[in-house]
């Protein structure tokens, strides 16, 4: 895990590599937020099944950021931007993840960068991803580059308890 902190806050982010069982294949696991400890009231969140931990990968802990995608599965796989190649069917809920992205990472005291380049069949995307603490604010920003995207659309999607003007945003798709 990785951790970020000052006086009023500590903030624990998933390691991408070493916390994999806590991931599933449903969210984005670079600057996965797993967890927000005021240093007066003790931790913020919790798991849908606390106090077990780790609570199932499907459902998450924290504020984990997440695709909506429309790409199509391609001889048995899927993709999970962000996360991984799945085996997909068309069908289960809980994906199988073959291959997870690969993140590159600049960890400071405050600051969190991760970025990665994702390729899945004619589609090929860059995403970078920052947390940033300040006194009590913490800053979470999403870049997307398109290196070569087919047919299809992605949306990001913010958890609701996050004040996001629309809650998401449309990618656009090149074709």
């Amino acid at each position: 895990m990785f951790h970020l902190g000052n006086d009023q806050l500590s903030l624990t982010l998933l390691d991408p590599v070493t916390d994999a069982s806590r991931l599933g294949a449903r969210y984005v696991s670079g600057c996965y937020v797993y967890q927000i400890e005021d240093t007066r009231l003790g931790p913020l969140f919790s798991g849908p099944v606390d106090p077990d931990d780790p609570p199932p990968v499907f459902d998450g802990q924290g504020i984990p950021e997440a695709f909506r995608y429309t790409v199509d599965p391609a001889d048995g796989q899927g993709i999970i931007f962000g996360n991984s190649i799945i085996a997909d069917d068309g069908g289960a809920r809980q994906k199988e993840v073959i291959e997870r992205c690969r993140w590159r990472t600049d960890h400071q005291e405050v600051r969190l960068r991760m970025s990665t380049t994702h390729h899945f069949v004619d589609l090929s995307l860059n995403l970078h991803r920052e947390i940033a603490l300040a006194g009590r604010q913490i800053t979470s920003s999403t870049r997307v580059q398109n290196n070569r995207f087919g047919a299809g659309a992605a949306a990001v999607v913010r958890p609701s308890l996050l004040p996001v003007a629309r809650g998401w945003c449309l990618l656009p798709v090149l074709t």
